[in-house]
C-alpha cells in the first residue's frame, strides 16, 4: 500500500508540468471538496487528472501510468476498459435496460441471474464457504418465487381476459393482444363527507327513484279501489232539435223534394222543436265483497311498498357511511404501506452493501428481496383497494355516470349512429388511449 501511495504522489507532481492539466487542477481546487486530501497541498500542487484506465492500471492526462490498487476504492473489482462488461451492459441497456416484477411479470436476465446466485451457492457449499442450511434455504426461496410467479401470471391473464371482454364487442380481435396500463396507479385524495354522501345517495340512487315510482302507483291504485266502495252515480244530458210541423208527413214529388229540404234544415237550424232530457242513475251494490277486498289488497300493498322504502333508505345510509370510512381507512393504508416498502428497500440495499464485504449471506439478501416484493404488492393492493373504495362509494351516491361526467341520453344518440360493428363499447372510448 505504501508503495502504491508513492506512485500516486509521484505521478501527481508530474502532472503538473502541462499547461492544460494546470488549469483543470486549479478548477477542480477552487470547486470540488476532497475527502481524506491535504487542503494545503492540494491548493498548492492542484489534483492529478486521471483520463483512462486498462486493466489495473491509470494513466493520466500526461500519458503517465499507475497501478491502482484499491480497485477505485473498491468500486471497479473487474478493472477498467473491460469490453465484455461494456458490450454487456450496452446489449442489456439497448433490449430491456430495466422491468419490474409485479402484477406477474418477470424477465430473463433476472431469472438467469436467480439460478447463477443458487449455482454459486451450491459451489460455496462444495469448498465450505457456504453452509448448507444456506443454500437449501436459498433454493427454496427460489422455487417459492418462481410458483409465486407462476400464480401471479395465470392471474394477470385471467384479468385482462375479463377487461378485453368489457372492451370490445369482438373478443376474437382482442384476444392476442396485450393491454400495458399507461398511467401508474395513484391515490388521488377525495374529500368526502358522510352528510353530503347520504343526500346524494338519498336522491340520485336510481333504484329507490324506482321504488317512490312504485309507491305512488300504490297509493293511486288504493284510491281507485276506495272508489269502488263508494255508490255509482251516473249523470247523462240529451239535447236536439227535430223538423216536427214542417209538413213531412206530406207526400213529396220528386221535383218538389229539394224545396221541402230547404225547409227542414231551415227548421233544424232555428231550433224551431228543441228537445232536451237529463238521465240520473245510482246504483248500490248489495255486498261488494269483492271491491272490499281489493281495498284491503291495495292497502297491504301500499302499507309494505312505503317499508321496503324505508328499510332500503335505511340500508342505503349504513352502506354509504361503511363506504365513507373504508375511502378514508384505505388512503391511510396507502401512506402506510407506502412507507414500509421504502423502509424495505433501504434495508435491502444495507444488507447488499454488509453482502458485498462478506458480512451478509445471500439467503438473508433473499428474505429481503421477499420481503421488498411483499411491500411493493401491499403498496398497490392499497393503491387498488382505495380507487375501487371511491368507485364504490360512487356507485353507492349513484354518482357514476356524473363521476365520468357520462350522459346516457347523448351515448344512445350516439350508438345510432355510429357502426354496429364498431370495435370498441363507445362509452369507454374517451378513456382508451389512440
Amino acid at each position: 500500500s505504501n508503495r502504491m501511495i508513492s506512485v500516486n504522489m509521484t505521478a501527481r507532481k508530474m502532472t503538473m508540468t502541462s499547461p492544460d492539466d494546470r488549469n483543470w487542477s486549479r478548477i477542480d481546487a477552487n470547486t470540488i471538496l476532497h475527502p481524506a486530501t491535504n487542503a494545503d497541498t492540494l491548493a498548492e500542487q492542484g489534483s492529478t487528472i486521471i483520463r483512462s484506465g486498462s486493466g489495473i492500471r491509470l494513466q493520466d492526462a500526461n500519458g503517465h501510468e499507475v497501478i491502482d490498487g484499491v480497485a477505485g476504492l473498491w468500486c471497479v473489482n473487474a478493472g477498467y476498459g473491460r469490453k465484455e462488461l461494456a458490450d454487456a451492459m450496452q446489449q442489456a441497456a439497448m433490449n430491456l435496460g430495466y422491468f419490474h416484477t409485479f402484477a406477474g411479470m418477470s424477465n430473463q436476465p433476472q431469472i438467469e441471474l436467480a439460478e447463477r446466485l443458487l449455482m454459486e451457492n451450491k459451489k460455496r457449499v462444495e469448498i465450505g464457504t457456504m453452509a448448507p442450511l444456506d443454500e437449501k434455504q436459498a433454493e427454496a426461496q427460489l422455487a417459492s418465487t418462481k410458483a409465486a410467479l407462476l400464480g401471479q401470471r395465470s392471474q394477470l391473464v385471467q384479468t385482462q381476459t375479463r377487461l378485453k371482454n368489457l372492451l370490445s364487442k369482438n373478443y376474437s380481435d382482442w384476444w392476442n393482444v396485450n393491454l400495458v396500463p399507461t398511467e401508474p396507479l395513484v391515490a388521488t385524495p377525495l374529500l368526502v363527507d358522510l352528510q353530503t354522501s347520504w343526500a346524494n345517495g338519498l336522491e340520485l340512487r336510481p333504484d329507490l327513484e324506482d321504488q317512490r315510482l312504485t309507491l305512488e302507483i300504490a297509493g293511486i291504485d288504493l284510491k281507485y279501489a276506495k272508489n269502488q266502495l263508494l255508490p255509482q252515480l251516473d249523470l247523462s244530458s240529451t239535447w236536439r232539435s227535430s223538423a216536427a210541423g214542417t209538413g213531412l208527413r206530406t207526400p213529396v214529388s220528386r221535383e218538389g223534394f229539394n224545396d221541402s229540404f230547404d225547409d227542414i234544415s231551415s227548421a233544424v237550424d232555428d231550433w224551431e222543436s228543441p228537445f232536451w232530457g237529463v238521465n240520473v242513475t245510482l246504483s248500490t251494490p248489495l255486498t261488494l265483497m269483492r271491491e272490499r277486498a281489493q281495498y284491503r289488497r291495495q292497502k297491504a300493498a301500499k302499507a309494505q311498498s312505503q317499508v321496503i322504502l324505508k328499510q332500503n333508505e335505511q340500508n342505503i345510509m349504513v352502506d354509504i357511511e361503511n363506504a365513507v370510512t373504508a375511502v378514508q381507512i384505505s388512503f391511510q393504508q396507502v401512506s402506510a404501506t407506502r412507507q414500509e416498502r421504502e423502509f424495505a428497500e433501504a434495508a435491502l440495499g444495507a444488507e447488499e452493501k454488509k453482502l458485498e464485504v462478506g458480512k451478509s449471506t445471500s439467503f438473508i439478501v433473499l428474505q429481503l428481496q421477499r420481503d421488498l416484493t411483499t411491500a411493493r404488492s401491499n403498496e398497490i393492493n392499497a393503491l387498488t383497494s382505495y380507487n375501487l373504495n371511491i368507485a364504490n362509494l360512487a356507485y353507492l351516491e349513484g354518482r357514476t355516470l356524473d363521476r365520468f361526467d357520462l350522459d346516457m341520453d347523448a351515448s344512445a344518440v350516439e350508438r345510432e349512429g355510429s357502426d354496429d360493428n364498431a370495435e370498441v363499447n363507445p362509452l369507454l372510448l374517451p378513456y382508451i388511449s389512440n
